[in-house]
């Protein structure tokens, strides 16, 4: 296989698919249900042969399993190439889609501190804001100078139980009066995903690949998260959601209907809201 220049561990999922997609070997249904997951070159070299025989979606019998270990350490050789030693990779996590037994592993002590403190903050009550109509600004309004965007967020404690919570986004005071309304800081992203799911989406339990947006565009979604509790977004929703590790959350259509949907990915250092 081709060396790609870049470590294995900083390859995109597009780019580790390329790379498997060399080895004739290897089931391509396998490879594409990789990509759709977002298994980048982090997540591969993380996994391991339990992750590889639970997962439902990529269905492998055992040729296939000691296949992929293979290339697994392939890349583990490519990656010591590169830096001598191997680095420690930021953010270890589950894989990003079902697994039978799905074991919560330990997070990043970053990840751990914005769980304790969105469990502190605690829900705020109000509904989530929406793109568009008046609860984006006017339902979410904290009163006097300043206003907040209420974002409804999925996250994860240090047991890797996922949960839901609240953030308030500020939007800056004053600037109302200037005729384009209340305005948050610029936010950083990292790369923006289109998806459309089918009317019988029913996604098992799963780690989100990584800290993004998710915005609903026509339909709403079901998420369920690890003591059972159900939420139902509406279309225009935007959500966070950040359990990347633990024991996952599950999303299902609503009603029966298809949803297209925005995924905005969020650097790893960057803090939204309080």
């Amino acid at each position: 296989m081709s060396n790609l220049g870049a470590p294995p561990s900083s390859w995109s999922a597009s780019r580790l698919s390329a790379w498997l997609g060399e080895d004739e070997k290897l089931n391509p249904e396998a490879i594409d249900a990789l990509a759709l997951c977002d298994v980048d070159g982090r997540m591969f070299l993380e996994m391991d042969e339990e992750d590889l025989a639970e997962s439902d979606e990529l269905g492998l019998d055992m040729k296939s399993i000691h296949a992929f270990l293979k290339l697994q350490a392939d890349l583990e050789a490519l990656e010591l190439s590169h830096h001598g030693e191997r680095p420690p990779l930021p953010g270890s996590s589950v894989l990003p889609f079902n697994t039978a037994n799905p074991q919560p592993r330990p997070p990043p002590p970053a990840t751990a501190a914005a769980a304790a403190a969105a469990e502190t903050a605690g829900s705020s009550g109000e509904p989530p804001c929406t793109l568009g109509g008046e609860s984006s600004v006017g339902g979410c309004g904290s009163g006097g100078g300043s206003r907040s965007w209420s974002l409804p967020c999925v996250s994860v404690d240090a047991e890797g139980n996922s949960f839901f919570c609240d953030r308030k986004v500020a939007l800056g005071a004053g600037t109302t009066g200037s005729g384009i309304g209340a305005l948050s800081e610029l936010i950083p992203t990292t790369g923006l995903k289109f998806r459309e799911t089918p009317g019988d989406y029913d996604f098992d339990f799963h780690c989100a690949p990584a800290r993004q947006l998710v915005v609903s565009l026509d339909e709403g979604v079901d998420i369920e998260v690890t003591d059972g509790t159900r939420r139902v977004f509406p279309a225009g929703t935007v959500m966070l959601a950040e359990d990347t590790w633990g024991k996952g959350h599950r999303s299902r259509a609503v009603d029966g209907k298809s949803r297209k949907s925005l995924f905005l990915v969020l650097p790893d250092d960057f803090k939204l809201g309080e």
